[in-house]
């Protein structure tokens, strides 16, 4: 479906073709996602979840990643599935949306949880009116968790996710 909803939008260049082949990848994403929590157990760490998780979008699209991420942390597992499906988008987008090369996944201990990814794609103007949903989703899944979401991000300079979790 990806792909011939790939393929569509790119010889009808229409909103609804270009609607569906986002819809599509969403789809793929949220599926994967989904495997993934069936897959990992709960009790592995979260730096090992999340550079697992990281690890497959990198090995898909071949953008090289780094991690600085402090072990051991033991969090809630709805704050521990909002990081491992944050990160997963945050990187996804870094390289469908942004064309990045690099992507460094932070998480450390902050009184909480404090995960940013940053890279070193196109970036954006934070203050322009996007047609996605991943910010968005992004946005209401940290909060529905307890926590803040922010965006820092300047055309020609990558864009950082930032969230800071309870």
């Amino acid at each position: 479906i990806v792909a011939q909803s790939r393929r569509l939008a790119r010889t009808q260049s229409s909103d609804d073709a270009i609607r569906l082949e986002a819809a599509a990848r969403r789809a793929l994403n949220e599926s994967r996602i989904a495997i993934d929590a069936l897959t990992i157990l709960q009790e592995e760490p979260l730096d090992v979840q999340v550079m697992k998780v990281v690890e497959d979008v990198a090995h898909r699209s071949g953008v090289s990643v780094r991690f600085e991420l402090d072990s051991g942390l033991a969090p809630s597992p709805e704050v521990r599935e909002t990081v491992v499906r944050v990160t997963r988008e945050a990187v996804t987008n870094a390289v469908n949306h942004g064309g990045a090369r690099l992507v460094t996944v932070f998480i450390h201990d902050d009184a909480g949880i404090h995960l940013r990814v940053v890279d070193d794609g196109r970036g954006f103007d934070v203050a322009a009116p996007r047609r996605g949903f991943g910010l968005t989703s992004m946005r209401e899944r940290v909060e529905g968790a307890g926590g803040s979401f922010a965006v820092h991000s300047t055309a020609g300079r990558g864009t950082e996710i930032e969230v800071l979790l309870p």
